[in-house]
């Protein structure tokens, strides 16, 4: 419902709310410009990783005290290889159409590392 000069093009087009309309319901639920833009730059901050992130089963420095203490890190490692390897594999199978949702994006949340840290969150220590 708008009304105005088609003849002006939008610059003069002004919309009638009316408040029984299913339009005007959704429109109400739009959150404004101010908060959009807080969400969204929270968004973009959250989802970026620092440079000196440590991941679960990786560390930031090698030395141990203790060589078996080193020997079941190394194993817990490979096995978190093996779950990133499963999760792909999954994310591949088209079958399982909750890994990738509707956008079709892969699952990567409990992925033991990132290959750029932005976008892919991995499982943090």
């Amino acid at each position: 419902m708008v009304a105005g000069d088609d003849h002006r093009g939008g610059a003069a087009q002004v919309v009638q709310h009316h408040d029984d309309t299913e339009e005007y319901a959704e429109l109400r639920t739009i959150a404004g410009q101010l908060r959009t833009l807080l969400c969204i730059s929270l968004i973009e901050i959250l989802s970026k990783h620092s440079d000196d992130e440590v991941y679960l089963g990786q560390r930031d420095t090698p030395e141990w005290t203790l060589d078996t203490a080193k020997e079941a890190f190394r194993q817990f490692g490979d096995r978190l290889v093996g779950i990133k390897a499963r999760i792909a594999e999954m994310n591949r199978d088209p079958r399982l159409r909750n890994c990738t949702g509707p956008a079709r994006l892969p699952y990567t949340l409990l992925s033991p590392n990132t290959s750029d840290g932005y976008h892919e969150p991995g499982a943090k220590l």
